[in-house]
């Protein structure tokens, strides 16, 4: 079981996180209950599912807030989680170089 629910957490996540990153390794769970993991709603989704296919049954607790605001910028297999960006883009000039910014609500601001 615990193979196959670290399959479907690898697909999930496209390799990002693995079963050890929900986890909770303290419980007790040889006694019928305990907090088996912490993890977004699809990862708990996934997880309900691989228990029900072996015969087991989980309950959900949504006990977690959304985070509000937050933007992300991804390159890759890397991310960055912020309440604001600031992005420069360097323009050539006839002086030289001159920075131009650009903030996620798509306002300008050129540097003399």
């Amino acid at each position: 079981m615990k193979v196959s629910l670290s399959k479907r957490i690898a697909a999930l996540s496209e390799g990002w996180r693995s079963l050890d990153d929900y986890l909770n390794h303290g419980a007790a769970l040889t006694k019928g209950y305990g907090l088996l993991m912490r993890a977004p709603s699809t990862i708990v989704s996934a997880a309900r599912e691989v228990l029900a296919e072996a015969g087991l049954r989980a309950s959900v607790l949504d006990i977690a807030s959304p985070h509000k605001h937050l933007h992300a910028v991804i390159g890759g297999k890397n991310a960055i989680v912020a309440r604001h960006f600031r992005f420069e883009r360097r323009v050539p000039l006839a002086g030289g170089l001159a920075a131009e910014r650009q903030g996620w609500r798509g306002r300008r601001v050129a540097d003399a």
